[in-house]
């Protein structure tokens, strides 16, 4: 049996992604995980023909099988993969299916950002598609009452954790940091950190003293995006969250840094500090490895309640509902004393370490030929997951349920439409 990983990586040809085992260099998340999961699963489970097509190999992973080439049906001619997993993108799936039903390739998209409830039709539609992976319990939750919830399983994206053991000793207590605030992530409008910009002011009255360091841009994703006046987002972004953070004049003010795009670098970055603020808006946050990242150098957690960010951010953290509750639990985090971090890596090591997910791995590549789907979410503690799984089950046995009868996400819409729930 021989797997296929696409990647497309042409706009990072100039990241070292060779020492992946000390963390993410620099790039996407997603980029990361693609080339972080192939070389454990080659490591840790050799038995597996496994084959990495990606635009440009010259700073990848030392895997033993790749290659170099321009599109996901070049890749599926080439090496006649029987299945190709690969980030879902609507384009790319839709080039992949003409070439796959030419070479009897089975189609494994792997949803590293939510997927459209139409989308999901298609591929539960199409034979195909064999599986739909998702990377968190709380994704695959938002599915439960979809048809594509019958072919998808999740598996949690993997952190380095045996490398970061050894970063333990040099990371400093929490009362004896700084009141230092920290955001990672693309500067874009879906990832919200115009959310944290507005709500600055607010903790700086509170604690004049406090320190926001920002890393990254919005080139964190596509390095050949044309940035505004500062440098640090598109135009039309930067004048939308820009003038929260300077003064009259418009210069920056002195509690705010500009770090840019950083690698490993940002971990000492966050041996500092105290509250980590990963995408406050939640849009798109399937998972969110930057918030086990901002934990793992010691720093407490704060953003939205909802998605991937309900597995990852551990009990030491707060989740709020609304965003205008940000700055707040910025507060609250800063006074706290201790952030509990072996606690932290405990869980940490038993649900996200590298050598824990690629058992997952091993489990789902040894039933894909199976009818059966290997694991599914039990998560069923919340009133919208009991709902959902009740209406899966009328869908099932209703004719023509799932074409006929509405999601509960449908239901939700409608009722935020007319403000009657957030």
């Amino acid at each position: 049996m021989k797997i296929a990983f696409y990647l497309e990586n042409k706009n990072l040809s100039n990241i070292d992604c060779s020492n992946i085992e000390n963390g993410n260099p620099g790039i996407g998340g997603t980029e990361y995980i693609i080339q972080a999961t192939i070389y454990y699963l080659t490591k840790l489970a050799p038995q597996y023909h496994i084959v990495l097509g990606a635009q440009c190999i010259d700073n990848i992973p030392p895997i033993p099988y790749y290659k170099k080439t321009d599109s996901i049906s070049e890749l599926i001619k080439d090496e006649k993969p029987d299945y190709i997993i690969f980030k879902y993108e609507p384009y790319l799936y839709k080039e992949a299916s003409i070439c796959a039903k030419e070479n009897n390739t089975k189609l494994i998209p792997w949803a590293h950002n939510f997927i459209k409830r139409s989308e999901l039709t298609t591929l539960a539609n199409n034979p195909l598609v064999t599986r739909i992976i998702c990377v968190s319990k709380e994704q695959l939750n938002m599915y439960r009452d979809h048809k594509a919830f019958l072919k998808s399983v999740y598996i949690y994206n993997g952190m380095p954790v045996e490398y970061l053991k050894t970063q333990l000793p040099y990371i400093p207590s929490y009362n004896k940091r700084p009141f230092e605030v920290t955001y990672i992530g693309s500067i874009v409008p879906y990832k919200g950190f115009h959310i944290l910009a507005e709500a600055w002011k607010d903790i700086l009255k509170v604690f004049p003293q406090a320190k926001l360091n920002v890393i990254g841009s919005g080139k964190l994703y596509d390095r050949t995006s044309k940035l505004g006046r500062y440098g640090i987002a598109e135009e039309e972004y930067e004048k939308q969250f820009m003038p929260a953070l300077t003064d009259d004049a418009g210069n920056i003010i002195p509690s705010v840094h500009f770090w840019g795009v950083l690698g490993t670098e940002k971990n000492e970055i966050l041996k500092r500090t105290r509250v980590g603020v990963p995408n406050p808006s939640g849009i798109s946050e399937t998972f969110c490895i930057t918030a086990l990242e901002m934990q793992a150098m010691g720093a407490l957690v704060t953003t939205i309640n909802y998605g991937g960010l309900k597995n990852t951010v551990f009990h030491t953290g707060l989740l709020y509902n609304d965003p205008k509750d940000l700055a707040t639990s910025i507060v609250t985090l800063l006074k706290k004393k201790d952030n509990h971090i072996q606690e932290y890596y405990k869980f940490m090591e038993e649900n996200f370490s590298f050598e824990h997910i690629t058992k997952d791995w091993i489990d789902f590549i040894n039933h894909l030929s199976d009818s059966s789907i290997p694991f599914l979410p039990n998560n069923n503690s919340d009133r919208i997951s009991k709902l959902k799984e009740f209406n899966r089950k009328i869908k099932r046995n209703l004719p023509f349920g799932y074409t006929i009868l509405p999601t509960i996400d449908f239901y939700q819409s409608i009722l935020r439409y007319l403000h009657l729930i957030k």
